[in-house]
């Protein structure tokens, strides 16, 4: 049935040798007390090919494949015992990479809570240099409408002057709250500007 729905070829035991001039990889897998595969048949097969080397992979308890063929040139004789000392030698490259692993994704696991956590000062942030802005745009206009007739390069020197002093004085707030934030205190130090600042907790989020 398996060979009817699936494009697989079906032969009796007694084609094996012909079978063995055309295949590239052999797996033996039988209930037989004795190889069934034999240097003798290797061989001939071998004499019928003209460079193409064979894989022989023998998964059977006893074995279904000559052992002599392991020496045998053009074949390449694989038996589960092997198979099974290739899978652990690979497991232990493995093994000697985990501490290498675990060390990245510690430090990557690290990196991506500073972070989120930041994230959670950057509404507070935003807030506050709103805030900030929105009081240097108000006293600059009453300023600059005191100051009465002003040239475009004065009234440009005094915008600047307003504008480094609102900078300088949010930039070591800004940091620190920041830095607190990835350190895990970021609610105490944003609820204190709030409150301070007269800032509403509730307008905007951090994913917006």
């Amino acid at each position: 049935a398996l060979a009817r729905s699936a494009p697989i070829r079906v032969a009796g035991f007694e084609q094996l040798g012909e079978i063995l001039t055309q295949v590239d990889l052999v797996i033996a897998s039988t209930s037989a007390t004795r190889p069934i595969i034999r240097l003798e048949e290797v061989q001939r097969a071998l004499s019928a090919r003209t460079d193409r080397k064979l894989m022989l992979i023998d998964l059977a308890l006893p074995r279904n494949i000559d052992p002599a063929l392991r020496e045998f040139p053009g074949v390449s004789l694989w038996s589960i015992d092997d198979l099974s000392q290739r899978i652990e030698a690979n497991l232990r490259v493995r093994a000697r990479e985990i501490p290498k692993v675990e060390a990245i994704l510690a430090q990557e696991t690290t990196a991506f809570m500073e972070w989120y956590r930041s994230r959670q000062a950057i509404l507070t942030i935003t807030q506050l240099r709103e805030h900030a802005r929105a009081i240097q745009k108000s006293e600059l206009t009453r300023a600059l409408r005191r100051l009465g007739q002003l040239s475009d390069r004065e009234i440009r020197i005094v915008e600047g002057l307003a504008e480094s002093i609102v900078n300088k004085l949010l930039h070591q707030p800004t940091v620190r709250l920041k830095k607190e934030a990835c350190r895990g205190n970021g609610a105490l130090y944003t609820d204190a500007l709030q409150t301070l600042f007269g800032l509403d907790p509730g307008e905007g989020h951090p994913d917006d």
